[in-house]
């Protein structure tokens, strides 16, 4: 089924606004990286694109992608091909997103006809990025999957999970965990009060869809049916709400990260509207990724553009993004691990090395700072040294601030 886009489509919310910034300063970083190395071309996938703008003139997320890949296409030295496919279910919709996107493309070569395609579900969509072949006939160098469904009903994890070059593979989806918790009682016929803070704002299932039915899509939607037993467990009133919501986030993480090495989830909350977790939550975001830079480069967009768009008490405790406590110490040991997963002599570079960490425990803190607070107690515990010592001008070398480029190896 297709989003409700009546209301959806009038204007921007706050909320939105978050999910289309934080993908607005992703791509620009990602398309100039992949550029570079994906010589068999890029294929970038919205699999709920909608009508592509909203009624005050906003774009939506398939023309925010097509204005950041011309605008990295033009400055990078490499031309990869490239192909956009956006799927809407909605006839209506999807006349409209074929129009949109044809305007946002314009004339620019990279985008022709061939280059842009509209089809008319997620499926559809996902088929077609996993079967098309760019360049030479062979598989494309990157793929990048956009899943932002209305609701839980049209999420599959596994559609995401069997891309002819996973290595290479990123995915941004919106997980809608009230929203399962939500449906997830229904299939099962558990009475649930939702507490005043679990506002829901996704499309249910048809009331035509037999319990059967639903109880098998949420269980694909999250890639594991053990969300049964902590159903009952809710209705046994062993665990609250929350406590669910946030088991269940994890069960979709993990089974993630059987297929992507690094996966990261940010709850979007609604800080004007105060509640006892500390903010009305409407979705979660979760980035999968297999490379590293994918990983960090998210963890500080997602930091920068939330604490942009919202508005967060201050604290002098360290939390990370649930609003929860985090301990230094369980950090600085996550920090260790990753060092020693390495060979001794094994130059890395310092992001290489965050990005366990940063998937491991969240976002809550901007690189650099995460790489002076915990790379730096070993690098002075000569546990892990810098490749390169001093600079050009013969000072030492004690920057952390270009982690994605600085090497270091493990030395003990």
């Amino acid at each position: 089924m297709a989003k409700d886009q009546t209301e959806y489509f009038q204007e921007k919310k706050r909320w939105s606004k978050t999910k289309d910034s934080i993908l607005s300063c992703y791509l620009p970083p990602f398309f100039q990286k992949v550029m570079t190395a994906s010589r068999n071309g890029i294929i970038y996938v919205d699999c709920f694109a909608g009508q592509g703008k909203f009624d005050n003139g906003e774009s939506g997320s398939p023309l925010i992608a097509i204005q950041k890949c011309r605008e990295a296409h033009r400055k990078s030295k490499q031309k990869p091909p490239l192909k956009f496919i956006f799927a809407e279910a909605k006839r209506s919709s999807r006349q409209q997103l074929e129009e949109n996107a044809r305007h946002a493309a314009g004339d620019y070569r990279a985008f022709n006809k061939d280059h842009l395609q509209i089809v008319a579900s997620c499926d559809e969509a996902i088929r077609l990025a996993n079967s098309t072949t760019l360049k030479g006939g062979e598989a494309p160098s990157t793929i990048f999957y956009y899943l932002d469904p209305y609701g839980i009903k049209d999420l599959r994890l596994d559609a995401i999970t069997h891309s002819p070059v996973m290595e290479h593979t990123e995915a941004l989806v919106n997980f809608c965990s009230v929203g399962f918790v939500r449906d997830a009682c229904a299939a099962l016929k558990v009475v649930a009060v939702m507490p005043d803070d679990a506002v829901d704002i996704s499309e249910e299932f048809s009331s035509e869809t037999s319990a059967l039915d639903r109880i098998e899509r949420l269980s694909k939607a999250i890639g594991t049916d053990e969300w049964i037993g902590l159903i009952h467990r809710f209705e046994a009133g062993e665990i609250d709400f929350w406590e669910v919501e946030r088991e269940v986030t994890n069960m979709f993480c993990l089974s993630a990260s059987e297929h992507y090495r690094y996966v990261t989830n940010m709850p979007i909350k609604d800080m004007s509207q105060a509640t006892g977790s500390g903010g009305l939550l409407k979705y979660r975001l979760v980035h999968m990724s297999n490379y590293h830079d994918g990983c960090v480069l998210m963890n500080d967009n997602m930091l920068k553009r939330n604490r942009e768009l919202q508005t967060s008490n201050e604290s002098l405790f360290l939390l990370d993004a649930e609003g929860s406590i985090v301990d230094p110490s369980a950090v600085q040991k996550a920090m260790l691990d990753s060092v020693m997963a390495h060979p001794v002599g094994a130059r890395v570079t310092m992001w290489e090395l965050l990005a366990p960490v940063i998937s491991q425990f969240g976002v809550f803190d901007k690189a650099t700072n995460l790489l002076k607070a915990y790379l730096g107690p070993l690098l002075e515990q000569g546990i892990v040294e810098r490749v390169q010592e001093t600079t050009q001008t013969g000072k030492p070398c004690n920057a952390f601030s270009n982690g994605g480029k600085i090497k270091v190896f493990r030395a003990l």
